[in-house]
């Protein structure tokens, strides 16, 4: 028993913690009440390019870092990564939390998923 209260204590102390997720419909009312946080799409050009997630900012994975370091973020601001499926989202998170942000979350499924549920997309 004691050893895996230690497991758990160890694991949930990680630094290697995962953002949470939102879910899609959360995130798309959050939007349309005019409440969303920040949200960084960061996928090529040519991704965003066909459809994003409204009022989403595009944060090429490919110059995160040097884009992140222009923008003036707060490290306490809630914000909303996607990538396609998830892996280039991870990193940037991974990257972020080093920097002391915490208020970090994924889209659930991405925009893989977002495309699936139907949900709207701008093409700005």
């Amino acid at each position: 028993m004691l050893l895996a209260m230690i497991i758990v204590t160890v694991v949930a102390c990680g630094a290697d913690e995962v953002a949470t997720d939102i879910q899609a419909d959360e995130l798309m009312a959050r939007i349309f009440n005019n409440n969303a946080p920040l949200i960084l799409d960061v996928r090529s050009v040519a991704e965003y390019q066909q459809g994003h997630v409204p009022t989403a900012v595009h944060l090429p994975f490919s110059n995160h870092r040097k884009l992140l370091s222009e923008m003036q973020l707060s490290t306490d601001q809630e914000i909303i990564l996607y990538c396609e499926k998830g892996p280039r989202a991870i990193k940037v998170v991974n990257y972020l939390q080093q920097q002391g942000f915490f208020e970090l979350r994924q889209l659930t499924g991405h925009m893989s998923a977002w495309r699936e549920a139907g949900l709207q997309l701008s093409t700005d």
